[in-house]
């Protein structure tokens, strides 16, 4: 297949390439200034919040599959910040939308668990969005969009991404080491819950998605059901760093708006995938770095503060 990537030099966009041109596919990947060390892609400048070009791109080059996974760096203090970033995550996905319906290609749309604001029970697929901040407000937009005006695309609702023990470490891993290191001031929530997914999984998943014809919501995400913290100790495990030396809160003890528990009901993907969705534990045991082992998390099969979280509160710039 000849799959375009947008947002190919993200985190998730570069584990998307690598593992789809092992996979034999043709990788197409656009990026807004620098490209990523990924051999294999055929790199492309483009920008997702030009609908005109995106159209232009995607009728030069024709591929099978589109996998939107752009999105906009939130958290900046820039005064137009905001303004960008909700035309990058809520306006953008309409022009690629648009552009995958004229052209007739398969569109995979990535969302966010953001799109909820937490709750005790898990979320099914069909849950509707209830976002409390902003990135959250704006993937819920973008998911209401690609809905409309692309029925058949398939939009993924996915948890916050992790490397799973690869060698790639996303931004938030990066802090916890720096937090456990004594190099960055914050806390890991203990009490904040996520079901998050090891990096080449979500890949493989957005892969086989790009040739299903699975349409509508779709929650994809690992099955350990964790805090901050306990991926904290993770990442510090594998890294050969000292778990206990990570700092600890509690969301409960801030009055920021943020989700709590945020848990994603994986059924309906476990049996259309033909991804194994690893728990994290899972993963970075795979990954033979010495991770620890069952500190306080769940399993579920089914299943950041100002200062207090490993990324900033309109998170997920990992992606």
């Amino acid at each position: 297949m000849k799959i375009l990537v947008t947002g190919a030099a993200g985190f998730l966009g570069r584990h998307v390439c690598r593992r789809g041109v092992a996979a034999g596919h043709a990788i197409l990947g656009t990026y807004r200034t620098d490209r990523a060390d990924v051999s294999g892609v055929d790199w492309v400048p483009a920008d997702v919040t030009d609908a005109a070009a995106i159209d232009a791109l995607i009728e030069a080059t024709r591929p099978d599959a589109i996998v939107h996974t752009a999105i906009g760096l939130a958290g900046s203090l820039m005064p137009l910040a905001a303004e960008r970033n909700w035309i990058t995550n809520a306006v953008a996905p309409v022009h690629i939308a648009r552009a995958s319906v004229r052209h007739n290609i398969r569109l995979v749309h990535i969302s966010s668990d953001a799109v909820h604001r937490g709750r005790d029970e898990p979320y099914g697929d069909a849950a509707a969005p209830d976002p409390i901040y902003s990135y959250g407000a704006a993937k819920a937009a973008a998911e209401l969009a690609v809905a409309t005006v692309a029925p058949e695309a398939v939009i993924v609702r996915v948890p916050p991404i992790m490397s799973g023990g690869g060698d790639d470490l996303a931004d938030r891993e990066r802090f916890m080491l720096d937090l456990a290191s004594g190099r960055a001031d914050g806390v890991l929530f203990t009490d904040e819950i996520r079901c998050p997914i090891a990096a080449d999984d979500l890949a493989d998943a957005c892969l086989d998605l790009a040739a299903n014809d699975v349409s509508g919501l779709l929650n994809v995400a690992g099955s350990d059901v964790m805090s901050w913290y306990d991926m904290g100790r993770l990442v510090v495990a594998k890294q050969g760093g000292d778990p206990d030396a990570l700092p600890t809160g509690t969301h409960a003890s801030t009055r920021a708006e943020r989700p709590g528990r945020v848990v994603l009901d994986t059924a309906r993907a476990r049996t259309v995938l033909r991804v194994h969705l690893r728990g994290l534990r899972e993963a970075y045991a795979e990954s033979g770095h010495g991770a620890e082992s069952g500190h306080g998390a769940e399993s579920s099969q089914s299943p950041e503060s100002g200062r207090g979280a490993p990324v900033p509160i309109d998170g997920h710039r990992d992606r």
